[in-house]
């Protein structure tokens, strides 16, 4: 909640990850007018989900799970210096996974390779 209210000065679109982060970056590309290239290798894992189900698994997971509860944000170029002076990465626990595209929808680069997953996350109205 505290990061949320700092946010306000530097953040140009944020929203909270519970339905897969694939599918809620999309949301928020979406409602934008954008889209998003999110960085595979740069996707924070926790060491118990790749202890439990091996990297890539875990990534995948990451990426389409649910029910994370933790905050995505897009900041402008111009904003990301004294956002990180203000408010450290290592302090708050962020780090940068993607960049804003012209292109409308979100997106996974693997090296230049863009990757397919099944599903981008929980849909509330799909059947």
């Amino acid at each position: 909640m505290a990061l949320g209210k700092c946010l306000t000065k530097y953040a140009s679109a944020c929203i909270d990850v519970s339905d897969g982060l694939l599918g809620d970056v999309g949301k928020l590309a979406h409602a934008s007018g954008c889209g998003v290239e999110l960085s595979y290798k740069e996707i924070p894992l926790s060491e118990e989900l790749v202890e439990a189900v091996g990297e890539e698994r875990a990534r995948e997971l990451a990426l389409t799970g649910g029910d994370d509860y933790e905050l995505c944000f897009t900041v402008s170029p111009e904003h990301v210096e004294k956002l990180c002076k203000e408010l450290p990465p290592g302090r708050w626990g962020y780090s940068p996974i993607g960049t804003v595209r012209a292109a409308p929808g979100a997106v996974v680069a693997n090296g230049g390779t863009l990757m397919e997953f099944s599903h981008s996350g929980y849909d509330h109205f799909g059947k």
